[in-house]
């Protein structure tokens, strides 16, 4: 996938703007970036790119990954979203990126805070229309993700989402208790969640939980597809068990 130019003109002669330029190449990017493609979007010469790609590694605003680049845990920090467990991102980046190989899907990492949904990474799909990013917050109990957390979550983690439904301006329709404890038995049941046209007509959301030692929901992967595609909803469940499975394995083995 291409990434546009960040840079409108000459690059910025101070090393405050120059930081601030790169950092903004990443944040804008959908991928993570090699230190080529960031001389490259930014105009700045690679000796120079590599230098404030170092310090902002070194002071977390970044993260270096196989020689590519993406944010730092804390850049991410400041627009609020919910740091995920130590380790559970790095483990389930390759997972999420061959789910997203396979099937061409959006593809979201999420945990819960405060009766939110928090998405902590992120893969947008070949041929869906991408309305979220890192760091993006939702209501849990309206989106798919969420539901199948709060599904698998302590009684205290569903009562915070029962007053965030009551909440004034998120914009969402309120539902009532006994509907959402309904849903979320449902959701137990099947150990899958969904939700239909949630992120645009015509697309389906999916979602499994993702489960610790104590087989209580510690984050979620979606998926978001086309519902007439070749990989419809029906199709998808298998593809996001196994992957769901396979980070909570990794999880558990490795203590995170």
């Amino acid at each position: 996938m291409s990434v546009a130019s960040v840079a409108t003109g000459d690059p910025p002669r101070s090393v405050l703007a120059r930081g601030l330029l790169v950092i903004e190449t990443v944040a804008r990017a959908e991928r993570e970036l090699r230190l080529s493609e960031i001389a490259g979007l930014t105009g700045l010469p690679q000796p120079t790119t590599h230098r404030i790609l170092a310090e902002l590694v070194d002071s977390g605003v970044l993260d270096r990954t196989d020689r590519r680049y993406r944010l730092g845990q804390r850049l991410l920090d400041f627009g609020a979203p919910a740091p995920p467990p130590v380790g559970l991102r790095d483990i389930a980046l390759p997972v999420l990126e061959d789910l997203h190989a396979a099937t061409g899907a959006i593809v979201q990492l999420a945990v819960i805070e405060s009766g939110d949904s928090v998405v902590v990474e992120h893969i947008s799909g070949h041929d869906v229309p991408s309305r979220s990013r890192v760091g993006d917050r939702s209501p849990a109990h309206q989106v798919a993700v969420g539901k199948a957390i709060l599904a698998f979550s302590d009684e205290i983690e569903v009562c915070r989402a029962i007053i965030r439904s009551f909440e004034a301006g998120t914009g969402w329709p309120i539902v009532a208790p006994e509907s959402l404890v309904a849903d979320l038995k449902r959701v137990r049941m099947a150990g899958v969640a969904s939700d239909s046209e949630a992120s645009a007509a015509g697309f389906r959301d999916i979602a499994v939980p993702i489960m610790n030692a104590d087989s209580r929901a510690i984050a979620a992967i979606s998926t978001t597809a086309k519902a007439a595609s070749r990989f419809d909803a029906v199709q998808l469940v298998p593809a996001v068990r196994l992957a769901a499975y396979s980070i909570g394995r990794a999880v558990q083995l490795l203590g995170v």
